[in-house]
């Protein structure tokens, strides 16, 4: 599949299947990564939701929602601590959708760790920083 093809298909994922509404009723969605970048490679869509209340009951629902649209072969859904006591929710998922396997990959961050991520810009970094920082980025 070439670029353009991909970018269509995430759209699709994003838009026609929905994923962006069920995201919105829990925050700001910020579609990011290789996406963001116009240079999709593979199947696979990073999202931070910018989210200041994400609780275990919203967790679960999103969890049931995503189960039910897209019928995941993996799934994962977990609240991390970072070492500066930040929550991080993060959701990540592998399903087939229009024939083709993507993982998509979902952070909940509150408005600061947001902004600090966009600020850095990241996307717009040499791939080898890009490497060697990613843990800090998906940390937040």
């Amino acid at each position: 599949m070439e670029k353009r093809e991909i970018k269509e298909a995430a759209d699709r994922i994003l838009h026609t299947y929905g994923l962006l509404d069920l995201l919105r009723p829990l925050g700001t969605p910020h579609v990011i990564g290789s996406y963001r970048m116009d240079m999709m490679a593979w199947n696979d869509l990073d999202v931070n939701i910018e989210n200041e209340g994400m609780t275990l009951t919203k967790l679960y629902r999103l969890t049931g929602q995503i189960l039910e649209t897209f019928r995941p072969l993996w799934y994962e859904a977990k609240e991390e601590v970072t070492a500066e006591g930040k929550t991080v929710w993060f959701h990540g998922f592998e399903a087939v959708v229009d024939g083709a396997l993507w993982n998509v990959d979902l952070w909940f961050f509150d408005r600061e760790t947001i902004d600090a991520l966009l600020e850095l810009r990241w996307w717009d970094w040499p791939l080898e920083k890009l490497s060697k920082s990613l843990r800090a980025i998906q940390a937040g």
